[in-house]
């Protein structure tokens, strides 16, 4: 499927987060959550927001549970939002479409560039990588006793 044609708002204000060295002063988290309250504080309905895997550095439950706090702000607000992150459940939330590269119809563990619409995988690129190289929880647990 191909679109011949798209129609998007003029946007008066792109904003983005994206990861950031951690630094002396804030860990990555910390840059993350205030990277995304200044995010808050200027975004309207004018507002394109594109954010790369915000709150990946603590558990899959937090990050899942500020990263609904964050899209939950940014609707409110009516703004734009472009949101990479690995956490499936966000992929869940009513106002969410969820998008996911196609895998290589060649070659089932080298992924393609085409972005389709589509539920989170079962199973990610890092996890058949792992398995391609036996690099599985079993199989290690079997070499370390």
């Amino acid at each position: 499927m191909s679109a011949s044609e798209a129609r998007l708002p003029f946007f008066n204000k792109i904003l983005t987060a994206y990861p950031v060295e951690e630094g002396e002063q804030v860990s990555k988290l910390e840059r993350d959550v205030i990277r995304a309250w200044e995010i808050l504080r200027v975004a309207d309905e004018n507002t394109l927001v594109i954010a790369n895997e915000l709150f990946i550095n603590t558990t899959s439950e937090e990050g899942t549970k500020l990263s609904r706090l964050f899209l939950d702000e940014v609707a409110k607000r009516g703004a734009y939002c472009l949101y990479v992150t690995f956490f499936s459940e966000v992929a869940k939330l009513g106002y969410v479409v969820s998008l996911v590269t196609a895998p290589d119809p060649g070659d089932p563990e080298k992924p393609s560039y085409k972005i389709v619409p589509g539920s989170p995988p079962s199973e990610y690129m890092a996890v058949r990588i792992a398995k391609k190289h036996s690099l599985e929880y079993n199989k290690i647990i079997g070499v370390v006793r």
